[in-house]
């Protein structure tokens, strides 16, 4: 015999009937706990998409003149030669193979379109392989106060990284590599790496290094520390010494260069302003007015060190040559839009001066019409170059001046009308 099982529309036409009042309780609790959920959730879920819904940004690349770098866009199986400015996205891998190639990777901040600000930027020199993974800014800038945030993987070769955003939005970098991750403040940093292991300099900043197997470790300004493939993570102190104070003129910059200013009478000065510029601190070198008036403006400081006891000294900065209306270097042969020059005293007890110079427009009549190497370098006009000098101690020591002591560093923009900057200026002796 088959009992008849009563069907769940029936168990609820009875409960229903015989206590309707607690039935309606349970409707009224449910929706009001309902009401109460998306209460919360509504605007929670409105206020997180307003905060960190992503937008996708793009970067721009530029090589240095005569620098040849390939680009492997997301999916593709050819290379691209890029020899000029080009626009780069997720997903895009830079490779550098000429001996002396230089690039720049521009950070940039299209909030107000249309100007564009670089916040930060990645220079790669020869042999770097560079993916970008991801670039973003919030969405909704107005109502959100997240950073940019910058996803890359170094797979091999150096790289230069700055952060410093200045007024605009943060920029948040994080940047892998085979052995493990580096988180990145506002600052400035150089990274390596070799197959063995990954190394971090940190110039101006703070830099959190995580390891593939989850060890961890935050090094300051000044320091370095490197990732293997163990699970070793050490903090080293750097060996080498940088003679120079404050060579990426954090401020107040003035407190440690001094500026100066040179003219016949009557003539405009020039002037020099310590600024944030494309992600950057650096020493703008300003003047436009009235031609064919001799004028320089110059900032210095004082070193004041002995080196007897160091077997190498390099002189390294990044210089970016924006404008110069006197050909060449003038008709001096040292009126360069900018210059840098190392005054020492010999091992005979003589104060002499080594100097350098940079410039983009081509010498011209009735000037000198050619500028020896030992000079100065013609570099490409408004773009970033990384200029490392060779051994001044060897360099000088085969003039018969070898560097007792270093006394002063100064640098300056010499000629008519010009604009130009440098940047993380370093005299290390080894």
């Amino acid at each position: 015999m088959i009992e008849n099982i009563p069907s769940n529309d029936n168990i609820l036409q009875r409960w229903w009937h015989g206590n309707p009042e607690r039935f309606t309780w349970v409707v009224i609790l449910a929706s009001f706990a309902m009401f109460v959920v998306l209460l919360f959730a509504i605007p929670a879920g409105i206020n997180y998409t307003l905060r960190y819904f992503p937008a996708s940004q793009t970067a721009e690349f530029i090589p240095a003149e005569n620098s040849v770098f390939f680009l492997t866009p997301p999916k593709a199986a050819e290379q691209i030669a890029i020899t000029a400015e080009r626009k780069i996205g997720e997903g895009d891998v830079i490779a550098a193979t000429s001996d002396a190639a230089q690039g720049v990777l521009s950070l940039i901040n299209d909030e107000e379109p249309p100007t564009e600000q670089v916040v930060g930027s990645v220079h790669i020199y020869a042999g770097t392989k560079l993916a970008i993974t991801h670039l973003s800014r919030p969405f909704f800038e107005r109502w959100s106060s997240e950073p940019y945030r910058v996803a890359l993987r170094l797979d091999s070769g150096q790289a230069r990284v700055f952060t410093n955003s200045g007024n605009a939005r943060p920029l948040a970098v994080e940047l892998s590599t085979p052995h493990g991750s580096v988180e990145l403040a506002s600052g400035s940093y150089q990274i390596s790496v070799e197959e063995s292991r990954t190394n971090v300099t940190v110039i101006d900043g703070r830099a959190r290094l995580i390891h593939a197997k989850e060890q961890t470790i935050t090094v300051g300004a000044g320091q370095r520390a490197w990732m293997s493939d163990n699970d070793l993570l050490e903090e080293v102190a750097s060996a080498t010494q940088n003679l120079i104070t404050n060579g990426d003129f954090s401020p107040p910059a003035l407190s440690d260069w001094t500026p100066s200013k040179t003219a016949e009478p009557n003539v405009v000065l020039g002037n020099v302003y310590f600024q944030e510029r494309e992600g950057r601190r650096v020493a703008y070198f300003l003047r436009q007015d009235v031609e064919n008036q001799h004028n320089e403006v110059a900032i210095s400081q004082v070193i004041d060190k002995r080196v007897d006891i160091y077997n190498s000294l390099f002189l390294q900065m990044d210089v970016n040559i924006l404008f110069h209306n006197l050909p060449g270097a003038g008709f001096l042969n040292t009126e360069f839009p900018l210059r840098v020059e190392v005054n020492y005293t010999d091992q005979y007890g003589k104060d002499l001066n080594w100097g350098y110079g940079f410039y983009y427009r081509d010498p011209e009549p009735p000037g000198p019409t050619e500028i020896s190497q030992e000079l100065g370098e013609q570099v490409p006009q408004a773009q970033w170059y990384t200029y490392r000098s060779p051994n001044l101690i060897a360099l000088l020591d085969q003039q018969g001046t070898r560097p007792s002591r270093i006394n002063s560093i100064r640098i300056y923009a010499s000629g008519w009308n010009y604009q130009s900057m440098v940047s993380q200026v370093y005299l290390y002796a080894e």
